[in-house]
């Protein structure tokens, strides 16, 4: 072989090195366009689930401070596939790739679970505002009261442990009038019994049939009008069948999460001392607490029910004090000495404890709604009627001694709060927020159960190899590259 063809050997050889060289280089290339196909893919499924979450519903975020995408954006029909859509077009526009689909795996929703979702939104949101202190404070508070409430909830039960000595007594008062005896002149077979003269006004047994006559509602809230304003009673979310999200990892809420959201709520809700304009009923936390469907509904079951603890915490004062039961006692002597049985005056005197806590309970709930506050378990020197003088408490102006120390109206609600079911504490606020956000143009269809609060997604894209034309893969058929890749994003922390 001569120089000249040796120099041509020399160039093939280099040529087909440079090929190799330059299909190596390209590859590594287009390896690197891949690798960025897969990375602009994961970010991209970021950005969605960020942009989708971004139209979070802002009626809910501004006023109750809650964060959640409506998928019905409005309208009671909604899917996953409307946020799909949605995400498509977010999508759209881009050169370099090509989006093929987004589909949601996973997602939550705020009523999932007994609406622990919606709980922790709100513990979070008070976690940031309401000092440890508070809540400690709270929680003490709340398990004094709940340790009372035990013994008895029901109002008329607590009542008619002395009802029967309060008939036979009366039976026999009936007996006295009709021998001319009062009983201011009335005196007991045995001169060493305490005595008390009791005019009929202040007489307990007439007392505890004027209440009843009159009913409690008017007795604690006097001549003030009621809000007259009702909420739709089978369709709310505490009683209708709710839709479920199928989120992978369920929202936990323990204990001290509880105590944060009845503060929440305490402060976005109103009550009846304290109403918050535009909201569908008045009396929110009663609503909340008693579930009833008006106004007038829930301030009655809950005037009852602090009546009920008022009366059980006024008792224990009552029996721990020996004066005080000496009194009552004076006034048992007075009502049943007209029989010449004294056998009666121990059930009449504790028919007479009952009204005179009962009393004493009206005045504690007038003063309660009021804005003043009142000690969970009172002194001697605390208390406000007195036995002898049992009338005066029916007059509308009548209110209990305030205490710097005591509670108020609003921590009496907290504390009811803390003694409903959980899924009736979750639901019911619920139920305001829902039929709140439906009095507002735009959010006619709105529906809590369709309220996203975080959400799994995956994204499938394609796109155009480059540099195919300076490599040998064109032969084997590829002529796209396919990428996916997933996503997710939660308000839940």
């Amino acid at each position: 072989m001569n120089r000249q063809d040796d120099k041509g050997s020399i160039a093939i050889f280099m040529a087909l090195i440079l090929l190799v060289l330059t299909n190596l280089f390209f590859s590594m290339v287009e390896a690197v366009r891949i690798y960025e196909y897969h990375m602009e893919t994961r970010m991209l499924a970021s950005k969605l689930c960020g942009d989708a979450f971004s139209e979070y519903q802002p009626y809910m975020w501004k006023e109750y401070g809650i964060l959640g995408l409506d998928m019905g954006y409005g309208h009671n029909t909604a899917t996953t596939a409307t946020v799909e859509n949605k995400m498509l077009e977010y999508a759209e526009g881009r050169r370099d790739l090509e989006v093929i689909d987004v589909t949601i795996d996973n997602y939550g929703l705020l009523t999932d679970d007994g609406g622990k979702p919606f709980v922790k939104q709100c513990a979070m949101a008070a976690l940031t505002m309401l000092p440890q202190e508070a809540i400690d404070k709270l929680q003490t508070q709340a398990q004094t009261v709940s340790e009372i409430q035990k013994e008895d909830m029901n109002l008329e039960d607590v009542i008619d442990r002395g009802i029967d000595a309060i008939e036979e007594a009366q039976s026999a008062q009936d007996t006295a009038d009709e021998k001319e005896h009062s009983i201011d002149e009335v005196q007991t077979q045995d001169d060493s019994e305490p005595q008390m003269s009791i005019s009929k006004e202040n007489n307990p047994i007439e007392i505890y049939r004027t209440i009843k006559e009159q009913g409690w509602i008017g007795l604690v809230l006097g001549e003030k009008e009621l809000s007259d304003k009702v909420i739709a009673d089978e369709s709310v979310v505490s009683k209708r069948e709710l839709k479920q999200g199928n989120a992978v990892n369920p929202v936990q809420v323990n204990v001290a999460d509880y105590c944060l959201y009845g503060w929440y709520l305490g402060q976005q809700f109103g009550n009846y001392s304290s109403v918050k304009e535009g909201r569908c009923l008045d009396y929110e936390m009663e609503y909340i607490v008693a579930g009833g469907s008006s106004d007038k509904d829930n301030i009655e079951a809950v005037v009852l029910r602090l009546l009920a603890i008022r009366e059980l915490c006024n008792i224990s004062t009552i029996m721990v004090n020996e004066t005080m039961v000496q009194q009552a006692y004076a006034v048992a002597v007075s009502i049943a000495g007209v029989t010449g049985m004294p056998a009666i005056i121990e059930p009449v005197k504790i028919a007479v404890i009952a009204i005179w806590a009962l009393l004493e309970s009206i005045l504690d709930v007038r003063s309660l709604v009021n804005g003043k506050k009142i000690p969970i378990l009172k002194t001697y020197g605390e208390w406000t009627s007195r036995v002898e003088n049992l009338g005066s408490c029916l007059s509308r102006d009548a209110m209990a001694k305030e205490s710097e120390t005591g509670i108020g109206y609003d921590t009496y609600l907290y504390i009811f709060l803390a003694l409903i079911e959980d899924d009736n504490r979750a639901y019911r606020p619920m139920d305001l927020i829902e039929q709140s956000l439906r009095s507002h143009e735009g959010y006619e269809g709105t529906m809590m159960d369709n309220i996203v609060y975080e959400m799994n997604i995956n994204l499938e894209i394609q796109g155009e190899p480059i540099l195919y034309s300076f490599m040998p893969l064109q032969q084997v058929g590829i002529e796209l590259y396919q990428c996916n890749a997933s996503g997710e994003i939660s308000y839940i922390l």
